[in-house]
């Protein structure tokens, strides 16, 4: 291949140079990308240390400031194109980072056998932990909609760390959506899993809510935990599902 450098300086034509640094932007972009993924994946699990999140994000600030700079360098064609590319690859890394968190919505198709119908299920985590007590130990709760073949349409709220102070009869949780009123909200402990969920009993009335929201918070009783406000971000969620990402077999 015929070289294109200069015989006199060795340097290569602006275009040629150009073009290296967006793809060098957009590898820097993808490492910072990656970094990020990994500082965030270790700051829900708990496991990095105050020195090591403020050491990560100096880093990132530098590579971002690099790739700024890298842009500016560009011709508008490129730059524009490059741009383009670091959104799309910021929208991705962001859909990655909740997936992992558990903060978007899972859809799940299951079979009923006694039934012999199918039933589905949206499930989404919150975006805050729930600590059991004096153990340390935190998860998020989670919030369920949910259509079973048998026993019907229901909205349930499940913790794996604590115990709700609601009994089967009939308890109030406190539900906010986006910035409206606080409103109370009937609910039950079901006695499969009692204690450990609440269900909501006006499902119509809070689905057509949460199907216009962005967030939802819910505010319920645990015992030894006292008020706890769940805070859940619904944005896109679709019902009836059209998403499904598993299935189970329910007896």
């Amino acid at each position: 291949m015929e070289s294109t450098r200069c015989d006199h300086c060795g340097r290569e034509p602006k275009a040629e140079r150009m073009g290296r640094l967006g793809i060098k932007g957009v590898f820097l972009g993808a490492v910072a990308a990656m970094m990020l993924l990994m500082w965030l994946v270790g700051v829900i699990e708990s496991k990095e240390s105050s020195a090591h999140k403020a050491q990560t994000k100096r880093i990132l600030e530098q590579l971002e400031q690099q790739e700024q700079a890298e842009l500016a360098a560009m011709p508008p064609e490129q730059r524009a194109a490059a741009e383009a590319r670091q959104l799309e690859q910021k929208q991705a890394l962001e859909q990655a980072m909740k997936r992992a968190a558990g903060q978007v919505w899972i859809y799940t198709k299951f079979s009923d056998s006694q039934a012999d119908k199918q039933g589905m299920q949206a499930r989404i985590d919150s975006v805050d932990a729930v600590g059991a007590g004096h153990s340390g130990d935190r998860s998020p709760a989670s919030l369920l909609i949910v259509d079973h073949p048998r026993y019907g349409s229901d909205v349930l709220v499940t913790t794996r760390n604590g115990w709700f102070a609601c009994g089967l009869s009939a308890c109030t949780v406190q539900v906010q959506f986006d910035d409206s009123a606080i409103a109370p909200f009937t609910a039950a402990a079901p006695f499969e899993i009692y204690g450990k969920a609440v269900a909501i009993r006006d499902f119509d009335g809070f689905l057509s809510q949460t199907l216009a929201a962005r967030k939802v918070r819910i505010q319920a009783h645990l015992y030894g935990q006292g008020e706890r406000v769940f805070e859940f971000d619904v944005h896109g969620l679709e019902w009836p599902a059209v998403q499904q990402s598993g299935e189970a077999t329910s007896q």
